[in-house]
């Protein structure tokens, strides 16, 4: 009985370590890709930024029609426009 409960806990123990060590790095893999869409979404918004600026700057009125532009395309195409 004795080695029976020293075979159980050392596998229990190996489990643990592993189970550990792979939430480890699944959530490192998790964040390095949440890191890389911040950045992705913070360089987009500093050229959404600097087209604006530019818009102003020039004064260009294409940035109304752009922006409705862009609402549009989002809008869903389905029978119910919820």
């Amino acid at each position: 009985m004795r080695s029976f409960a020293k075979v159980f806990l050392g596998a229990m123990f190996t489990y643990q370590v592993l189970y550990w060590a792979w939430e480890k790095l699944r959530l490192d893999e998790l964040r390095e890709q949440k890191i890389a869409e911040m950045k992705d979404l913070e360089a987009q918004v500093e050229a959404y930024k600097e087209r604006q600026r530019m818009e102003k700057d020039w004064g260009l009125a294409g940035g109304v029609q752009s922006v409705q532009s862009v609402q549009d395309t989002g809008k869903s195409k389905s029978w119910f426009s919820w």
